[in-house]
């Protein structure tokens, strides 16, 4: 009889397994590009279309998981708020997938690996203006859920030395091609100056800013001081 249970238990945990290996991001059934889009009356309706059924949700990888949230048809919605961080969480409200992303325990490492393959420098082969812009905004996409507190809270001491090394890299590559504005700029910085407040490797840079600029800019992602943003890269490589 313990012997019966006992197999049942491993094909139960075995399917459950099974059942959480759904490695392909989801394909959302409505797009932008897609003339059903253009019937929406309002945000809500669309957000409403572009939720993840259930039963796929918590069954797919956090690789799928994580390219799924980045392909979110509404992300562009950033734009339409003050700060990108107050748009991500109207957007994070709006969707289950970016809530599901910020439960999991391996999504900053699944989106880690997907930045570390994204090279700013190629925005030079686009070839216009509105191609460029959604290039730039890819990184936007990753950025802003990486600075997650969720995300950075997370970390590993070698994943965050990790995510640190490669925020200041595609800073520091974003500026020289000079084809990013300061919207698209800020977030490589948001999530180095996260880590480095985790880290209480900020309270000196702060004492030097008597109106709450850093924290603002931590609070918010919104950074209109450039020299702040190189502040904060060059502690990110010391």
């Amino acid at each position: 009889m313990k012997s019966i249970i006992f197999l049942c238990c491993l094909l139960i945990i075995s399917l459950t397994c099974f059942a959480q290996q759904i490695t392909t991001p989801y394909n959302f059934p409505v797009k932008s590009d897609n003339p059903q889009w253009r019937k929406f009356k309002s945000r809500t309706e669309m957000a409403e279309a572009l939720q993840i059924p259930s039963d796929i949700l918590k069954n797919l990888t956090t690789e799928a998981l994580a390219k799924t949230c980045l392909n979110f048809p509404m992300f562009k919605d950033l734009y339409f708020f003050n700060t990108i961080q107050t748009g991500f969480n109207n957007l994070k409200q709006s969707f289950n997938g970016f809530q599901e992303l910020l439960t999991r325990n391996d999504a900053a490492i699944e989106l880690l690996k997907l930045y570390k393959l994204m090279n700013p420098e190629e925005i030079v082969h686009e070839a216009n203006d509105t191609l460029k812009g959604d290039f730039s905004f890819h990184f936007v996409e990753i950025e802003i859920l990486l600075a997650q507190e969720e995300l950075i809270n997370s970390l590993s001491p070698d994943t965050e030395a990790e995510l640190l090394k490669e925020a200041a890299l595609k800073y520091e590559q974003k500026k020289a091609t000079s084809e990013f504005s300061s919207f698209s700029l800020s977030p490589s910085m948001l999530v180095a100056g996260r880590i480095l407040d985790k880290k209480g490797r900020l309270q000196n840079l702060k004492a030097t800013y008597t109106n709450n600029e850093i924290q603002n800019f931590l609070s918010t992602g919104l950074a209109n001081n450039p020299q702040l943003l190189e502040q904060i890269l060059s502690l990110s490589k010391n």
